[in-house]
């Protein structure tokens, strides 16, 4: 059960790192990594957006990592406190 959820995780990780390469690989083949001064106010809500979206994707994330660490760390606790108290 641990080591599916680890690869779940794990998985995970790696498209979002691999649709991360590539959309920058994107931006930086159309050019729009470059912000001209003189129309930053033109895509500045669009800019808000993606960066809203990417920012609420990576605490998503880590919201359920630490989720799952406490959980484990918590059913770890359990699993030694039967042990010792030879409930077990």
């Amino acid at each position: 059960m641990a080591w599916e959820l680890l690869f779940r995780l794990c998985a995970l990780f790696l498209l979002s790192s691999v649709s991360s390469l590539l959309l920058r690989i994107g931006r930086f083949m159309e050019r729009k990594h470059h912000i001209n001064v003189t129309e930053i106010f033109r895509v500045l809500n669009a800019e808000k957006k993606y960066r809203m979206i990417k920012l609420s994707l990576y605490l998503s994330i880590f919201v359920i990592i630490i989720y799952k660490i406490v959980m484990s760390a918590v059913i770890l606790l359990m699993d030694v406190h039967e042990v010792e108290s030879g409930i077990f």
